[in-house]
This record gives structure tokens, sequence and C-alpha cells, in this order.
């Protein structure tokens, strides 16, 4: 997988906040790619809220518009469409966390532009 494709690398380390990445260049596209988020652990209660924003420059300020995906708590592989014509996209994980006497803890979270029909687990 390219690196340039990574909106977040589970090199990073493990993810404990909230987290937007830098804008990748996407478009204008001609078919629709897809997101692959993966979650390695979530403690019981906690979530991430995972979306993308679209605009016409690097300095993404959601004037493209922004795509929600359904709150995530549970660790796992997950794969979402998108589509758009503007030029640059950026990924937002908000997190949260039921017991807040605990430390948000997500593991070493990925998140990165795949084309459709893409399985990494083969």
């Amino acid at each position: 997988m390219d690196k340039n494709a990574y909106f977040r690398s589970d090199t990073v380390g493990p993810m404990s906040a909230n987290f937007q990445s830098t804008a990748l260049q996407v478009g204008p596209m001609l078919k629709s790619e897809y997101v692959e988020v993966i979650i390695p652990s979530i403690v019981s209660g906690d979530s991430i809220i995972v979306s993308i924003a679209f605009s016409d420059s690097a300095t993404i300020n959601k004037s493209g518009g922004e795509t929600f995906f359904k709150s995530l708590n549970a660790a796992g592989r997950y794969l979402y469409p998108f589509f758009t014509n503007k030029a640059y996209a950026s990924i937002l994980m908000n997190c949260t966390n039921a017991a807040t006497a605990t430390a948000l803890a997500f593991g070493n979270v990925s998140a990165k532009i795949v084309p459709a029909g893409y399985d990494a687990m083969k």
C-alpha cells in the first residue's frame, strides 16, 4: 500500500485522543474509493466517530462537505466507500469515553484509502 494513502498509520502509535489527519489529494475522483479503518482494541463503552472532510484546498475547512460513518464501538476492520469531486480529503476521528475515569485507549489505529474490491485479509 502506498504510504501516501494513509490518513493515519499504525506506526504513529496508540490513539488516545481525537485525531485529524493532514489532507490527502484524492480528486477529482472518477470512481469510488474506500477508507479502511482498523481499530485493534477498544475499552467497553468507548467509541470513535469517523468522518471524512472534503475541500478544494489542502487546508481542510469542510467547505466541500463532510461524510459521517457510524460510531465504532468494537475492535475490528471497517470499510467505508466515499466519492468526492473535491481535490482533498482529511479523516477526523472523534473519541468518546464512557468511563471518564479511564483514559482513552484504542491501540495503534490506522486509516487508509483502499481501492474498491481491496481485501487485506487475503
